[in-house]
């Protein structure tokens, strides 16, 4: 989903990955529900500031005021990061739940 942030914007990118993602989901061992939810949770984080319409509507709101370029893609990381990581932590829990297959 992040590599694929980096060429379309959130909204054709979840698209894109669910529609290719979801329906073979259950073929390979994973519950669709995982799947969708991941590309869905992935899909709000970012990486440059242009990839972000919230710090593009920050910013213009407080007219560039409040925040910088570099704290925008500072804050796009660590989201990106703490998001992975949940969905990481995640995985024993999902496993358990038996929405994946060992």
């Amino acid at each position: 989903m992040v590599a694929c942030r980096v060429l379309l914007p959130a909204t054709p990118a979840i698209l894109l990955l669910s529609l290719a993602l979801v329906p073979i989901a259950s073929r390979v061992g994973l519950s669709p529900w995982v799947v969708g939810f991941v590309i869905i949770a992935m899909g709000s984080t970012w990486l440059h500031t242009s990839q972000s319409v919230f710090y593009r509507m920050t910013v213009e709101m407080t007219k560039g005021e409040m925040l910088t370029e570099h704290d925008g893609t500072v804050i796009g990381v660590a989201m990106t990061l703490i998001t992975f990581a949940a969905i990481a932590v995640s995985v024993p829990y999902w496993r358990a739940l038996g929405l994946i297959s060992p």
